[in-house]
């Protein structure tokens, strides 16, 4: 071991060398809940995921509608909350149902070209954040949901 990985190592904390990896999900609900979640979404609260997937039905039906727009000009030109209020049905979809690659590759597509804006902001409301919190909110969902497959 040369110096510099012996400087590296003294220089941790007892906690941080002994931390335990954080596991996703982990905002409302661990790794743990999730095959009780699956079987849920099957029996007690059917309604609740065939809302999930009607919604995630309807995106994938029309992703050229329900995508953000590949140009930041065109996201920032109009009232843009709907982008980011639609990630969370698409976080608990493909956190639910995992096996659907079309609904994974949409998602991924969405949240590219979320990542890829230089901001959130509506362009004539420059001082309203509250297009920027939906977003935030909404890829803060389906990365603490799905960061697992990402």
């Amino acid at each position: 071991m040369d110096q510099y990985e012996k400087q590296k190592l003294h220089g941790f904390s007892a906690s941080q060398k002994l931390r335990k990896p954080v596991l996703h999900p982990s905002l409302y609900f661990d790794a743990e809940d999730v095959p009780a979640l699956r079987q849920k979404s099957r029996t007690s609260h059917l309604h609740l995921f065939r809302a999930i997937r009607s919604a995630v039905t309807v995106m994938l039906s029309n992703p050229s509608y329900y995508l953000p727009p590949p140009k930041h000009a065109d996201f920032a030109a109009k009232w843009n909350e709907i982008y980011g209020n639609n990630l969370p049905p698409l976080a608990f979809y493909c956190l639910l149902c995992p096996e659907d690659k079309a609904a994974f590759d949409f998602t991924l597509q969405y949240m590219d070209r979320m990542a890829g804006y230089k901001d959130w902001l509506v362009e004539n409301a420059p001082g309203d954040e509250v297009p920027l919190g939906h977003s935030l909110t909404g890829l803060l969902m389906i990365l603490n949901l799905d960061f697992r497959f990402l």
